[in-house]
């Protein structure tokens, strides 16, 4: 994530470049107070920019109020790195948990997850979205649910388990035997266990609240694997029995 000079964070920003070093072009998303804009300078080229180098270029670039997408994809920070979400026409179709290289590491993470999509501004309701992931994930006890997903390409046994994970409230846990008595047959723990690992809403959908048996924080898939699956459960004040809070 970049920084403009007035604190706020710039999203997707690039410059690019010719042969000639001396010509220079610049576009980056970024939200202000009055919303998202769109800055680009007037000549050619494509590398990340620093926001030292966004300043000296500022100088010879226009910006306008950026239009928000309909679909695409966009970076935001959070409390535990930078995330990630992308969204269409009928909602969130899917989100990104940080990567343990960082911030380029989520874009190309996304960028394989959605090859159709393009960084973008992102619409009203991708931005309420991002708005309620930041407040998770800084201890709000918001659930989420009101954040639309398009499940389209979700399975309905997968669709069904992750109906019950959100109903679990912020600072509760459930296992996956639980969840699997709740879809009628505790058989289908490991099934479940399973379609937490496929999450593609997480935090949205909260597989870090369902945990193995015993209640030990189990696998999970998203960079940093258990810890951060516990580092999200200690924002919400809720700890696995047997583990202490490690942050």
């Amino acid at each position: 994530m970049h920084m403009s000079d007035n604190g706020l964070p710039t999203f997707g920003a690039f410059e690019r470049m010719s042969g000639n070093a001396s010509k220079r072009r610049m576009k980056v998303w970024y939200f202000g107070v009055f919303g998202w804009y769109f800055f680009s300078s007037a000549e050619v080229g494509f590398a990340p920019v620093s926001a030292r180098r966004f300043s000296t270029l500022n100088h010879n670039a226009s910006m306008t109020a950026a239009s928000p997408s309909e679909s695409g994809f966009a970076l935001f920070p959070t409390a535990i790195g930078v995330c990630a979400l992308a969204w269409g026409p009928q909602g969130l179709v899917g989100v990104q948990l940080p990567e343990e290289r960082g911030e380029a590491a989520t874009r190309a993470r996304m960028r394989r997850r959605f090859p159709d999509l393009e960084e973008a501004p992102p619409s009203q309701r991708a931005q309420h979205a991002i708005a309620g992931v930041q407040a998770l994930l800084e201890g709000a006890t918001d659930d989420l649910c009101d954040i639309e997903l398009d499940m389209r390409g979700v399975s309905e046994f997968h669709q069904r388990v992750y109906a019950i994970a959100r109903r679990i409230p912020p600072g509760q846990t459930r296992t996956y035997g639980e969840v699997a008595e709740e879809l009628g047959d505790k058989g289908l723990s490991r099934a479940v266990g399973q379609a937490m690992g496929h999450n593609p809403f997480a935090p949205v959908v909260p597989c870090h609240r369902v945990l193995a048996a015993g209640n030990k924080p189990g696998g999970f898939s998203a960079g940093g694997g258990a810890l951060t699956k516990l580092r999200m459960l200690d924002i919400e004040g809720a700890t696995p029995s047997g583990t202490r809070s490690l942050f």
